[in-house]
């Protein structure tokens, strides 16, 4: 990760950075507990919705449904009958934050409002509870979230995805590779070459770097 220092708080307990690749504003606070156990209870969150759907609730008044994708900290939000849009995220030991306005030097969401905003509210964070050996989600109003997964049959159904080459890790790339043109077993597409996923370049990164 490349970025620059800025402004350095009064206490300095907080540095304010900004991202060379993505323009993002990022703070690098001091921690008030030990680093290792901070570091496994942001892990503990991440994993407990990394990739997966929360269930459909109501934000703002308006029906809400949600994905996490977590390798790129995005929420996927679909307001009603609205396209899908993407939300910039991060995670901290109490759930998911919602990266806003304030946070943001392109506020590359502008055209539908605030960042975050649904119907009549502005999403900041979405609270991710331990209970017993699972997690579940809370809603700004405090609704308990359901998470949710769900398993692929790449043999059934056709899945496309793009790794970007040095970010996606070696094992993942080579079970891709061992995976392409496997055949469909049935469906549509009985008979025919599957193909699961391409490692690619990331082009918007070799041009910020070029």
């Amino acid at each position: 990760m490349s970025f620059t220092f800025g402004d350095v708080s009064a206490d300095q307990d907080t540095i304010q950075l900004t991202g060379v690749y993505s323009r993002n504003k990022m703070m690098l606070v001091r921690l008030k507990e030990d680093a290792e156990s901070y570091i496994h209870k942001v892990k503990d969150i991440r994993n407990a919705v990394y990739g997966k759907a929360l269930a459909t609730t109501t934000i703002g008044g308006q029906e809400v449904k949600m994905s996490v994708f977590g390798l790129i900290r995005q929420l996927q939000v679909k307001v009603g009958s609205a396209e899908p849009r993407l939300i910039p995220i991060n995670f901290s030991t109490e759930g998911i934050e919602v990266i806003g306005a304030d946070d943001l030097i392109d506020d590359s969401d502008a055209s539908q409002g605030k960042v975050g905003q649904i119907g009549t509210e502005i999403l900041r964070q979405i609270k991710v509870v331990k209970d017993g050996s699972t997690y579940h989600a809370l809603s700004p109003s405090g609704q308990k979230i359901a998470i949710q997964s769900t398993d692929y049959d790449f043999t059934k159904s056709k899945v496309r995805a793009f790794f970007y080459e040095y970010w996606s890790g070696d094992a993942v790339r080579d079970v891709i590779n061992r995976i392409n043109g496997a055949k469909y077993q049935s469906g549509p597409n009985a008979g025919q070459d599957s193909i699961i996923g391409d490692a690619v370049n990331d082009a918007l990164l070799y041009d910020s770097l070029g």
